[in-house]
């Protein structure tokens, strides 16, 4: 009974189990499709067999042990699919989201960051707009004006280089006429196939691209990227292998230039003259302002044989020098040429390129050839590298595309791979270059400096453009989210930082409204579930979306931090004043005490504010100034003499030059005439570098060395013991006996005068005495009549000279210039109001004293004594109640010369 019980209770169990594994069966089927369970594994079934292997009723325990860990991994491999498909939807709808909201957010808080601690302190720095206080310190020439006797060329001659032109050849002359003609710059093929692809682009441009210029009804410029066409990178690389190119590019302007313009005029049939202009404003002048601003230059490149009717660009060499504007464009109306007139078939031919020094009036000439084809031109514009104190120079356009920017001189050899996308954005954006390259000006410190100087691009006018150009149609910000558009000199600033400000609490809202609902429903689960796993997986969650880019974030600005750029802007050295404050109040200084004055052509310049070797050949821009031109010379002719004679040859050059010996006050710029005895030891100084090359390059060495104690190092006692020390050496290279008095000095004169007298090595010209006059301005009506010795003014006059004119004899004098010395001795004259009058007899003209200090005027409050002129003409004075009067504009006040 019990055996039969036993039995029966096996049999039910086997059936039991026979159940289950029926029922697995049917699950396994519906869930692995045509796969069959057999012996514990799954066998795949044909399409074709419908017939089913069932497992034997007779399998082992074991068996059915591994039926059911199969069952258990299909479960857990639905229960992994059903998770991967939920941390995908979580990660799609609400990771990325969050991680690319809080991206933007913190990248526009690293922004804000970076404009404030960093860009905006390079903008007020930079700034020098209206800032005329701070630009008149740091003066390094003066307000030179420009006469006909300034043109350096009439009708092309001097300015064709040639391919045996050494380097300092080429440097000498785009240093005297402000130009110079490069031939064969392009190859031929090159030339043709860059014609046809700037043709083409010229029918397709739209709106944006097009480039405003002055008479443009029938020209067509735009801005061109490196590598958007195989033959621009051909055509750069053809250029940067050009030697006589390369080697003048680096003697102007310094090693490497940056690259600030690669552009295209096209002129058609019927353009009109441009206007006479240079590319700089007189107060951004890099002349004037030689550590302010950088000097840049242009090379024009036309794709086709240019004839003076097709347009070849007209030219006005030797106004490069002068800083004010009056009357020069009449004077380069009347004398400029076209760049055709140099070549003896008198056509600009194709690939002959033209540099151009931007500080030197120029225009685009019309197109008047009907039938001809359009006259192209290529244009690649370069400045010297950024620096501490130098900016872009003001007035200059730099027309060029966005990602251009940061590229140098070397980077046109390789311009396919070094000029192209990526590489070029990081440039453009200072982000990185490559180790063995440098950064040019990039694109976010160029606007910087455009705004702070309120140049084109940069001017409050053009927000509006702007704003609606690039914010708008390109970003696709709305009105909301933008800050305000005013009419103040600030107003790119109120714009971007308020636009930021809005930017930022936007994307602040979103991220804080995304982590509030995430959070909520994270303790929802936990409290459902009863469990903190899920603030786990919201832990995880924070780490991937917000710590990553604040990581990242950090990184940056730590890397911005510790940049030499960087450094430079929160320890005050970029864009510093190149001059520092300090030096307004150092009165042991080593230069003349003789009367401030306003320079002329004709003066020797003694500088001592150009000694920079980041200058590069600016750094001898006092070489090429007319009166240093003329006394070089006549030193060069006492050099040629025995030594025994260099006292009455010297004496010879010193009584007789028309202008004064100056010496630039290197503490605030001004020009100071100098002493007799120092004239003397100036000129026996000269005499004798001019003899020894050692001791002129030695000079010049210690010149760079004292000029970078004076401005570049932080005044202490160290500094200004170390600046004596250089001083002393700069003398005892000078072992000349001199005479230690004026009254010395005077004797020492009347004995070479007979000496030099003796051996026709020069004769003293009588010199006109001080006028005697009264003028309530320049220009106006002088009441009391000067007096004058009555001298030939073949001998006396020049033309050039500053003058003023009894007008027909009616006892009023008025202000003017000489523009031409005629035979019989009469003169043409150009007055300051614009009217000119020729065959004026030489005895109704007296010469135009220079503004000294000492001299007794008129202003608005009375009359004063000048107790200072600065390089512009402006003067200090104090009026007869003893009070000081600072900075009257020459505008403002007339001369009782005397």
């Amino acid at each position: 009974m019990n055996r039969s019980n036993g039995h029966l209770e096996q049999q039910n169990m086997h059936q039991r189990r026979q159940k289950d594994i029926d029922i697995l069966r049917s699950h396994l089927e519906t869930s692995i499709g045509d796969d069959t369970l057999v012996n514990g594994r799954t066998e795949q079934v044909a399409p074709s067999d419908s017939t089913i292997r069932v497992p034997s009723k007779q399998k082992s325990d074991d068996d059915i042990t591994v039926h059911t860990s199969n069952v258990s991994r299909v479960k857990k491999k639905r229960r992994t699919r059903w998770s991967g498909t939920l941390l995908c939807i979580r990660v799609l709808m609400l990771d990325l989201p969050s991680l690319v909201i809080f991206s933007v957010l913190i990248g526009m808080c690293c922004l804000e960051y970076i404009y404030h601690e960093y860009h905006l302190k390079t903008l007020i720095a930079a700034s020098r707009a209206g800032n005329d206080e701070q630009l008149r310190k740091e003066f390094t020439y003066y307000d030179r004006e420009c006469s006909i006797s300034d043109l350096s060329s009439k009708r092309g001659e001097g300015l064709l280089l040639s391919n045996n032109t050494t380097p300092e050849e080429a440097i000498d002359i785009v240093m005297t006429h402000g130009t110079g003609l490069i031939p064969g710059l392009l190859k031929h093929e090159t030339m043709k196939e860059l014609r046809e692809y700037i043709d083409n682009r010229n029918n397709h441009l739209d709106k944006a691209e097009k480039i405003p210029v002055s008479q443009g009804k029938k020209r067509v410029s735009f801005g061109i990227e490196a590598t958007e066409d195989p033959i621009i990178a051909t055509a750069l690389k053809e250029l940067a292998n050009h030697k006589l190119l390369e080697a003048l590019l680096h003697g102007l302007v310094g090693e490497d230039p940056a690259l600030t313009e690669i552009t295209a005029i096209t002129a058609r049939y019927g353009a009109k003259n441009q206007a006479w202009h240079p590319d700089v404003k007189p107060d951004g002048n890099a002349l004037k302002f030689a550590r302010t601003y950088s000097h840049s230059y242009s090379l024009f490149i036309p794709l086709q044989d240019t004839p003076p009717e097709m347009g070849a660009t007209t030219v006005c060499p030797g106004t490069h020098y002068c800083v004010s504007w009056d009357d020069t464009q009449e004077m380069c109306e009347q004398n400029g040429f076209q760049v055709s007139d140099s070549f003896p078939e008198k056509v600009w031919k194709a690939g002959n390129g033209f540099i151009l020094n931007q500080q030197m009036w120029h225009r685009g000439a019309k197109h008047n050839m009907k039938g001809a084809e359009d006259r192209i031109v290529f244009i690649v514009s370069f400045i010297g590298r950024p620096d501490q104190t130098r900016q872009l120079s003001r007035g200059t356009y730099f027309h060029m595309k966005w990602l251009m920017w940061g590229h140098t001189f070397k980077d046109l050899h390789d311009a396919h791979i070094s000029m192209a996308k990526p590489y070029s954005i990081f440039r453009s954006l200072s982000i990185w270059k490559p180790p063995n390259r440098n950064y040019g000006y990039d694109l976010i410190t160029a606007t910087i400096m455009r705004i702070a100087n309120m140049q084109m691009g940069g001017h409050p006018d053009e927000l509006p453009r702007f704003k609606k150009q690039v914010i708008e149609k390109i970003f696709h910000l709305p009105e909301r989210l933008q800050g305000p558009v005013t009419n103040s000199n600030n107003a790119w600033l109120i714009y971007l930082e308020e636009t930021m400000k809005k930017l930022i609490n936007l994307l602040f809202m979103i991220n804080a409204g995304i982590m509030t609902t995430f959070g909520i429903i994270i303790c929802l689960i936990g409290v459902s579930k009863r469990s903190f796993r899920p603030l786990k997986t919201a832990s995880f969650h924070m780490i991937f979306t917000h710590g990553l880019p604040a990581l990242f974030a950090w990184r940056v600005l730590e890397g911005i931090r510790s940049s030499e750029w960087g450094r430079g802007v929160t320890t005050g050295r970029i864009m510093r004043p190149p001059f520092p404050d300090h030096l307004g109040s150092i009165k042991d200084t080593d230069v003349s005490n003789g009367p401030t004055t306003m320079p002329t052509r004709h003066d020797i310049l003694i500088g001592s504010r150009f000694d920079a070797p980041y200058l590069g050949a600016y750094g001898r821009w006092l070489e090429y100034h007319p009166g240093n031109v003329e006394f070089q010379n006549q030193i060069l002719k006492c050099k040629k003499m025995p030594p025994v004679l260099d006292s009455p040859c010297l004496h010879s050059i010193i009584v007789n030059q028309k202008g004064r010996i100056l010496e630039q006050d290197w503490t605030n710029g001004d020009w100071r005439i100098m002493t007799p005895l120092e004239s003397y030891r100036y000129a026996h100084m000269t005499l004798k570098k001019a003899r020894n090359y050692m001791v002129d390059s030695m000079t010049k060495s210690l010149a760079i060395l004292i000029a970078h104690n004076r401005f570049d190092i932080r005044d202490s006692e160290m500094s200004r013991g170390m600046r004596k020390q250089l001083n002393d050496l700069k003398t005892r290279m000078f072992d000349i006996v001199l005479p230690t008095s004026e009254e010395a000095v005077e004797e020492a004169f009347r004995r070479n005068r007979r000496i030099g007298a003796s051996l026709g090595i020069g004769s003293v010209l009588p010199r006109i005495p001080d006028m005697l006059a009264k003028s309530y301005t320049q220009t106006q009506l002088i009441k009391t009549s000067p007096r004058w010795t009555n001298l030939s003014a073949k001998e006396t006059l020049q033309v050039g000279d500053r003058v003023y004119i009894n007008y027909n004899e009616e006892g009023a004098w008025f202000r003017g210039f000489i523009q031409k010395v005629r035979k019989n001795g009469s003169l043409d004259i150009s007055y300051d109001d614009g009217e000119k009058q020729s065959y004026v007899p030489s005895r109704l003209v007296v010469l135009d004293l220079p503004l000294k200090e000492n001299m007794i005027v008129t202003f608005e409050g009375g009359e004063g004594i000048v107790k200072r002129v600065t390089p512009d003409g402006f003067i200090d004075i104090i009026t007869s109640d003893g009070k000081l009067v600072k900075s009257i504009n020459p505008t403002k006040f007339g001369r009782l010369l005397s």
